[in-house]
């Protein structure tokens, strides 16, 4: 990931609760998610991803069970899988570029497919583009690129 992206972690639309059974700490008190095991109860084959190429177009790859759409240095969608099933979905947001049309198709296909968008502190985000901005706009990188450059 870039200084210049904000990632989203994309999961099955699931409860509270059941999103919390996946959370997990690290020894330094870091949270991260155990996500595959969201995907793997729902079962959602690869192909019913494809849209995916309408809001960016496929890019490049290096491994074979990693599907990308965009570009990995600007805004761009990971959906890995296993036996063609999807195991995690990402979504980086390039804030250099005018992404408001991206983040609202991304906000459409993740209402449209029962799917959850995540920060990077691991919160749910309402499906709404002036907030999901708004987190955006005051994440850390946002700040540290504006002292860059």
């Amino acid at each position: 990931m870039a200084l210049w992206q904000y990632t989203f972690i994309i999961v099955p639309e699931v409860d509270s609760h059941e999103l919390s059974s996946v959370v997990e700490k690290e020894a330094d008190g870091t949270q991260v998610i155990n996500d595959h095991k969201l995907w793997e109860e729902k079962r959602v084959a690869t192909r019913d991803f494809d849209s995916l190429q309408k809001i960016l177009p496929t890019g490049k790859s290096w491994r074979e069970n990693l599907h990308v759409y965009g570009e990995l240095d600007s805004n761009c969608i990971q959906v890995t899988s296993e036996n063609d099933l999807v195991d995690y979905m990402s979504a980086r947001i390039d804030f250099r570029t005018e992404y408001e049309n991206i983040l609202a198709k991304i906000i459409s296909f993740a209402e449209e497919k029962r799917l959850l968008i995540l920060d990077e502190r691991l919160h749910i985000l309402p499906n709404n583009a002036d907030k999901i901005k708004e987190v955006i706009e005051e994440s850390p990188q946002v700040e540290k690129w504006g002292r860059l450059s």
